[in-house]
């Protein structure tokens, strides 16, 4: 076999194993209508669907028994946040899946009235393998909270759902938390795999013109 037909054949194998298992996307949650309205397909176009998280409207002034607000926003939170309470025993998880799966690691805001636990697995709505976990630790104390954390959960692999789990609205000082702008980027090695991948194409390409 030639070199460059050995060539061509190594790189249409990398790069659809690269391709495949990226997913970029932003999530939001801005002008997605009333409050507690359930977030479930509204970002299908882009690939990711939630199960048992709901949208809050920041500035709703339904805080503190109607006298405040919910999740006052940071400068760059938008209008909307997602919103998760599980009581801990019916509902017991909340999930992103992701049909074209996340490489290695998530970034998002979050404000939380204690710790919460995320955690990565490779198939739907929390199956398959698992990837990792991370804490998201208590970083409000009301409902009214406007302490935002920016934070990345790196795990082990490519992600298609993550649960959001450790909730219970009993549990003292109450388990609440509330997350915004969930950002997906290819890995940079992934990059780089996928642009040698291409360059070795290229220059395949080129020997058989020559």
């Amino acid at each position: 076999m030639k070199l460059s037909s050995a060539l061509s054949l190594l790189a249409l194998a990398v790069v659809p194993a690269v391709s495949s298992a990226t997913s970029a996307f932003v999530i939001d949650f801005n002008n997605l209508g009333d409050i507690y309205t359930s977030v479930d397909n509204a970002y299908a176009a882009q690939g990711v669907s939630f199960t048992n998280v709901l949208t809050l409207v920041n500035g709703d002034g339904l805080g503190a028994l109607a006298g405040g607000n919910y999740y006052t926003p940071a400068a760059n939170l938008g209008s909307g946040v997602a919103f998760v309470q599980l009581d801990g025993t019916v509902n017991t998880a909340s999930y992103m899946n992701v049909a074209s799966a996340v490489d290695y690691k998530l970034s998002f805001d979050y404000t939380a009235i204690s710790d919460v636990t995320i955690s990565a697995y490779s198939g739907l709505n929390g199956t398959g393998t698992f990837l990792g976990s991370y804490t998201l630790a208590g970083n409000g104390s009301t409902l009214e909270a406007d302490v935002w954390t920016n934070t990345t959960f790196n795990f082990n692999g490519q992600a298609q759902s993550f649960a959001l789990t450790g909730l219970s609205e009993f549990a003292a000082p109450g388990a609440f938390v509330a997350i915004d702008n969930i950002t997906a980027v290819p890995e940079p090695t992934s990059l780089a795999l996928l642009a040698a991948a291409l360059g070795v194409v290229g220059f395949a390409a080129r020997r058989r013109q020559a």
